[in-house]
């Protein structure tokens, strides 16, 4: 059986870049736009690895990781770029990349990234 992933991302090009990109490789993806609906894919599908962004509509990827890391060892792997904190200020991927592991992250990669980076981030993450 293929493995599963759910991409949790805001950005539907990026969702849509993902979902092909996995698909191509032989996994099975399913997607969500916010973690709402990542919550809900994963109580429903229990997928074998989750990619996410740090900052979603709904809320952070950080505490979303926090979350599932009390009950689940599910992979996560997370996906950001330069962001602006809530006090305006930016945050780094140095930071992005620190705050990830601290919240139980399994991996991350800076966006913009290779596609082969990511599918070689997945394999390693899922064997």
């Amino acid at each position: 059986m293929n493995n599963t992933i759910l991409i949790i991302d805001s950005y539907p090009e990026m969702r849509e870049i993902l979902g092909k990109t996995l698909a191509l490789s032989g996994y099975r993806t399913l997607e969500a736009e916010t973690i709402s609906q990542g919550r809900t894919l994963f109580k429903d599908e229990r997928p074998d690895l989750i990619i996410l962004d740090v900052y979603l509509p709904d809320g952070s990827g950080l505490r979303f990781c926090e979350e599932l890391r009390k009950t689940d060892s599910v992979p996560f792997l997370f996906s950001s770029g330069r962001a602006i904190k809530e006090d305006g200020s930016y945050l780094t991927n140095e930071m992005d990349r620190l705050e990830c592991y601290q919240a139980g992250a399994s991996g991350f990669l800076s966006k913009p990234y290779d596609l082969n980076e990511l599918l070689a981030e997945v394999k390693v993450l899922l064997h």
